[in-house]
């Protein structure tokens, strides 16, 4: 009996908790889209941390600091997306070959402006603001305190996910976010002892309010856009906002040139901390779904964290604070791991399925 190679053979894996949803076949190893969705998060979780702390280090260490040219500068690289090829399989058709002139282009960019630009305006103004809220409080915060309080996007995810009715309530969601703004609380408490940063309340505060804007971009490209149009090319019509919103930017304040270290700093957070971990970020909320990919961005808080108490920055947090900052960051990497294995959600390609019902009705 000749035995088929491991490698081509397939399993059966039964989706527990979905009724009516068949078992679908995957070939041994390979990656479900849920585990994309997850390593795509980790890839934007690294970005995230490393983002950071380049940051800080430029605002602290350079005397950079100039939030809004920072900003204005990683949103305006969106535009990098459009001399990328699309990762959408699709574009692989004879149709999306014969579209790839130069006229091609432009009228394919044309007609995506034309569905998506009301969209894609309302995204970047969102996308700015939050990003620029999270910036600035980097200098008025430590960076730990700053990604454990934008972690509360999840609990604003939740509540506009559902209510747009892209996922469906579940009490194991509830309990994840409701131990992730615990945890948050109780670092934030422990964190106030931290005598290197005078405007803790201020840094806090924008923290907050790019959380809650953080969510509300997120659902909004997963209500109006998901999976309808390649994400390179949305990202790409954002970036064109972007570069038409500069001009207002500079009223507000003006253009800073960098120096050289500043100037590779500044490119790196862009292309690096940007463009590639939005996308990445983007495909994971797609594929997991807005909570736990606003969730995902908590697992930055222990990297942080490690870095804050490398450079001395986090010198007061002992005894009973120590304790309490350490039981609030544990609680949060609880209500990730809680909410990474709800199954009260479809897969992303049954959503995709229903949705194509839906519109086809």
């Amino acid at each position: 009996v000749r035995c088929q190679p491991i490698s081509t053979r397939a399993t059966t894996v039964p989706l527990q908790g979905f009724p009516g949803v068949r078992s679908r076949t995957h070939p041994v190893g390979a990656m479900t889209e849920r585990q994309k969705g997850f390593a795509a998060l980790g890839i934007t979780v690294l970005c995230w941390v490393g983002s950071s702390e380049l940051m800080q280090w430029m605002e602290e260490g350079e005397g950079y600091n100039h939030p809004i040219t920072i900003t204005m500068t990683c949103a305006v690289s969106f535009l990098l997306y459009g001399g990328v090829p699309t990762l959408d399989p699709n574009a692989q058709t004879q149709e999306a070959k014969a579209k790839a002139t130069a006229t091609g282009r432009v009228d394919r960019f044309v007609d995506l402006f034309k569905r998506l630009g009301l969209v894609a305006g309302t995204f970047t103004l969102l996308w700015i603001s939050a990003n620029l809220a999270f910036t600035a409080s980097l200098a008025n915060t430590s960076s730990a305190s700053a990604v454990t309080i934008a972690s509360t996007s999840a609990a604003f995810a939740l509540v506009c996910s559902v209510a747009v009715g892209i996922e469906k309530y579940s009490t194991r969601k509830l309990v994840a976010v409701s131990l992730t703004c615990i945890g948050t609380g109780l670092t934030c408490i422990a964190d106030t002892g931290d005598g290197d940063h005078s405007h803790q309340l201020l840094g806090d505060s924008l923290a907050l309010a790019s959380a809650a804007m953080y969510a509300m971009y997120l659902v909004l490209f997963q209500k109006e856009v998901g999976d309808s149009v390649p994400t390179e090319q949305f990202l790409f019509i954002v970036g064109v906002w972007a570069l038409a919103l500069v001009p207002l930017a500079t009223v507000f304040e003006p253009i800073v040139m960098p120096s050289g270290k500043q100037a590779l700093a500044l490119l790196a957070n862009a292309v690096i901390g940007t463009a590639v971990s939005e996308r990445a970020w983007l495909y994971g909320a797609t594929k997991c779904g807005p909570t736990t990919a606003t969730m995902a961005l908590s697992l930055t808080i222990p990297f942080t964290a490690a870095f804050d108490l490398a450079r001395g920055r986090l010198d007061g947090l002992h005894g009973a604070v120590g304790l309490v900052w350490s039981s609030g960051l544990l609680l949060i990497c609880s209500g990730f791991v809680l909410s990474s294995t709800d199954e009260s959600e479809p897969p992303p390609d049954d959503r995709r399925g229903t949705r194509a019902g839906a519109d086809a009705s």
